[in-house]
């Protein structure tokens, strides 16, 4: 099932993206495929659970405040 939590990092609030089951999302309307997003609340991006499992499992991706902080050094999730 997709999760959608919302997390704070640095006094700015993004949307966490993840399936539960840990199976990789699309985007929809794009198609692009993650393993989990991290988006600005006003982008408003959908995503569906697709049947492909994440198989390289990082130890921080479930950390949001991991993922956020990977995203913005520009380092990727």
């Amino acid at each position: 099932m997709i999760v959608q939590e919302e997390v704070k990092y640095r006094d700015k609030t993004f949307i966490h993206t993840y399936s539960n089951l840990r199976y990789r999302i699309k985007q929809s309307g794009t198609g692009i495929i993650y393993d989990e997003a991290l988006d600005l609340p006003e982008a408003g991006y959908t995503y569906e659970e697709t049947s492909e499992p994440i198989t390289a499992i990082d130890e921080l991706s479930n950390d949001p405040y991991a993922v956020a902080g990977r995203l913005l050094l520009g380092e990727g999730v």
